[in-house]
């Protein structure tokens, strides 16, 4: 019976280690998703990309694909150097943690402001990201794929 009752007991601690260790996981995501969002709502290249793992794949339309976090970079300076982009709407609909992997996806709109002083215009659709722990990344988890899809129309 004593055996019994050590077991259990080593059992619910490790539970609730493990549950302990994902809430914390998932705090780190969700501050590595508000941390990117405030870089990219201040056009601070150096900042966003410091989130993306080197192995980064982004598909940010139907015809277009960059590979690697300096192509990513390159995307950034040419987008941000024509346009003030900010998110009106980010809705997270799903977000897991799986070990050291991160995956979640969202429902977005976002204003793109033309420097140039031209009317700004509407983008909204869907996005998934899958995040991988990565030591470099300031905190803990780095962007790994990225998938974009535009509403219709849009």
């Amino acid at each position: 019976m004593k055996s019994l009752l050590v077991a259990l007991t080593v059992s619910l601690l490790a539970a609730g280690a493990a549950i302990a260790g994902e809430a914390e996981d998932r705090a780190a995501v969700e501050r590595t998703i508000e941390a990117v969002l405030a870089a990219f709502a201040d056009s601070d290249v150096d900042r966003l990309v410091a989130h993306f793992h080197p192995g980064v794949v982004q598909i940010p339309s139907y015809d277009k694909i960059l590979v690697n976090r300096q192509a990513a970079e390159d995307n950034y300076r040419a987008a941000f150097a024509r346009a003030k982009f900010d998110f009106v709407e980010n809705d997270i609909e799903n977000l897991e943690v799986l070990d050291d992997t991160a995956v979640y996806h969202a429902r977005y709109r976002l204003k793109i402001s033309p420097l140039n002083g031209a009317e700004p215009s509407y983008r909204s659709g869907r996005y998934m990201i899958v995040m991988v722990r990565h030591a470099d990344s300031p905190t803990g988890w780095a962007t790994y794929r990225e998938l974009v899809q535009s509403e219709p129309g849009v």
